[in-house]
């Protein structure tokens, strides 16, 4: 799984799931137990991470990302 999560850890990587399944911040920390400002400091340092500049990016790459052959 490590080559799915691109360098993520694993609190970031189920964060951009929660981001791919289309939730809001305080639904992705009403499902993590963090609050949504933690949801938003962390999908800051996800996106600069990946490079990518928005949400739906986000959600796109890592659909890409899940679905691709092994």
């Amino acid at each position: 799984m490590k080559g799915l999560q691109d360098g993520l850890t694993q609190r970031q990587f189920e964060i951009a799931l929660g981001v791919m399944r289309g939730l809001s911040n305080k639904g992705i920390g009403r499902q993590l137990g963090i609050s949504h400002f933690t949801v938003r400091n962390h999908l800051s340092r996800i996106l600069l991470l990946l490079g990518l500049s928005s949400r739906q990016e986000l959600g796109d790459y890592i659909r890409s990302r899940l679905l691709q052959p092994t």
